[in-house]
């Protein structure tokens, strides 16, 4: 499933990294609505709460994990790139650990898969974004993947709209 760790090799270090986003074909600043939680427990903020994308160079984005799981596969053949702007403050997620330092709780119900929930309200105070690096080398990185049931393959969260430069 997963090819290629995310972390950067030290030649990689500095470069941009163009993102893509599916479902629309230009980014458009009246569909961003600002970042609220969710009225329920749940891993990810509202609706219109930010723009999801992932690294067009990702092993297991968006795109791969739709075509593995048949869901929206119509919405795909519409998308854009950009990239994100050389100021943009980005909250990067290797580990459930890195889930905590940037605020997240654990559930203390058993059943929910032992989820991370994030405070998006507070994050986007701080953060312009939040990427989640979920494969790490040849698999995905299981432990997170739970945390954060939900996100599914590697993603950008971008939380404020100014920081998106069309590619």
């Amino acid at each position: 499933m997963c090819r290629r760790t995310n972390r950067l090799k030290a030649a990689d270090r500095g470069k941009k990294t163009l993102y893509i986003h599916y479902g629309d074909s230009a980014f458009s600043k009246a569909k961003f609505g600002p970042v609220k939680n969710r009225n329920f427990k749940w891993v990810k903020p509202d609706y219109k709460s930010g723009l999801w994308a992932s690294p067009v160079n990702s092993k297991w984005g968006w795109k791969d994990w739709c075509e593995s799981e048949e869901f929206y596969t119509e919405r795909l053949n519409k998308c854009f790139r950009f990239w994100l702007t050389k100021d943009a403050k980005v909250a990067h997620i290797y580990s459930v650990q890195d889930l905590i330092d940037l605020g997240g709780y654990k559930s203390a119900d058993s059943r929910r898969y032992d989820m991370c929930y994030l405070d998006f309200e507070k994050i986007a105070k701080k953060y312009d974004a939040i990427e989640l690096h979920l494969c790490n080398g040849e698999h995905i990185n299981q432990d997170l993947y739970f945390a954060l049931y939900g996100w599914d393959c590697d993603s950008l969260l971008v939380l404020n709209p100014d920081v998106v430069k069309a590619a």
